[in-house]
């Protein structure tokens, strides 16, 4: 099965946790998130990570990895 998991914002463990089980069990595991994941004025910033992804393409990478269960 396909799995991804969509995140915006700060970084969430859970999302690490389940994403190790499923890939344990043998499932592909993607992860699509913005670019506010490192630059969010109420969390984290970290402006030259940011600048390394693009803002608009988490629907796109959520199409491209065709999954199966989107989270």
């Amino acid at each position: 099965m396909r799995v991804i998991f969509v995140a915006l914002g700060m970084e969430q463990l859970a999302i690490g946790q389940l994403g190790a089980i499923l890939r344990r069990e043998g499932h592909q595991v993607g992860l699509a998130f913005s670019r506010h994941l490192f630059d969010d004025r109420y969390f984290l910033c970290i402006p030259g990570l940011a600048r390394l992804f693009d803002d608009d393409d988490v629907v796109g990478q959520v199409v491209r990895f065709r999954p199966d269960v989107v989270c």
